[in-house]
């Protein structure tokens, strides 16, 4: 059985909200109780999982700039955090909403093992509560070390 992300995402928000109401309505959690429902969730599915690449647990907050063609500079600023990581994507909370297709630019560039990450794409997005996103990223990077000439 396989489910869509949107299934997936609201099995996850709904675990959540559960969390939330078990461990007395303690404000300041989102992130926590989200997290630890993807882990309760994904544990269930484990066998299913349709990534090519498998994830990990990586925790850091980043600025990235959304790039939009209608707009002459890029220059807007927001930050994210980023939940777990891939060989070639991130999955990251923001309170911005941002659409499958949308390009980010990070600032500064996030340094992963031996590459940047540059820009990404938004490769799936999902509210997980009023003003609070999910967001699946496909990262392009260049090599942080070059070859000797």
């Amino acid at each position: 059985m396989s489910m869509k992300d949107e299934d997936l995402y609201s099995e996850i928000a709904k675990i959540a909200s559960e969390l939330y109401e078990k461990s007395g309505r303690i404000e300041g959690r989102d992130l926590e109780n989200w997290l630890e429902a993807e882990k309760i969730v994904k544990s269930k599915y484990r066998g299913e999982e349709r990534r090519e690449y498998e994830r990990h647990p990586f925790k850091k907050v980043i600025r990235y700039s959304p790039f939009y063609l209608s707009e002459k500079s890029f220059k807007i600023s927001h930050e994210g955090i980023i939940v777990d990581i891939s060989k070639k994507g991130l999955g990251m909370i923001t309170d911005i909403p941002l659409e499958k297709g949308s390009i980010l630019f990070f600032d500064p560039d996030i340094v992963l093992n031996d590459s940047i990450a540059i820009v990404s794409t938004v490769k799936w997005a999902s509210e997980v509560e009023k003003d609070l996103y999910r967001v699946g990223l496909k990262i392009y990077t260049k090599e942080l070390f070059t070859a000797d000439y």
